[in-house]
């Protein structure tokens, strides 16, 4: 009788392993099976050539330190890649450009895809629901509040009523 406990009791210990060890390997695959699924995805997109190297939470950041300066390195960059390529920094990808053209295409043909910024979690709750001018959006909203700003706050007259306050050192 004793044995036949400890048997009832060892199978179930040894099924409730491995059921473990097998709900582990179909997520070990389904994991690889969706970097390789968002692999092809981004191919597919035509994305901007990025370097070798990306860390998988830092990205890139991990080039960009060092002892040689940030110019220096995305000048390496560009020459390596050429005048248009991607970085990932953490979980954001940012543009480089290094091209007079191409800057000059992204900050006049299409300076409105460019004047977007990310929209954060932390600025919409510091920002009443995005309210203020420093987290807004572009947009009609973000637009009425740089006219007003500009018209109000930073006016001439306005600079010229504080002017008398002499800005402190904070360092």
């Amino acid at each position: 009788q004793p044995s036949t406990k400890t048997e009832n009791t060892l199978t179930t210990s040894m099924d409730s392993v491995r059921l473990v060890a097998e709900g582990l390997a179909a997520l070990l695959a389904l994991f690889f099976i969706c970097n390789i699924w968002q692999k092809k995805k981004r191919e597919a997109r035509g994305r901007l050539p990025e370097p070798d190297g990306r860390w998988p939470i830092v990205g890139h950041l991990g080039l960009l330190t060092g002892t040689t300066p940030l110019y220096k390195t995305l000048a390496a960059l560009s020459e390596k890649l050429g005048p248009l390529f991607s970085l990932q920094l953490g979980q954001r990808r940012a543009i480089v450009v290094s091209s007079m053209d191409f800057a000059k295409e992204c900050f006049t043909v299409n300076d409105r895809a460019f004047a977007g910024r990310p929209q954060l979690e932390g600025w919409k709750r510091l920002g009443y629901n995005r309210a203020m001018f420093v987290f807004s959006p572009y947009g009609p909203y973000f637009l009425e509040l740089r006219k007003i700003v500009a018209n109000k706050l930073l006016s001439s007259q306005q600079l010229r009523l504080v002017k008398h306050i002499q800005p402190r050192r904070v360092f």
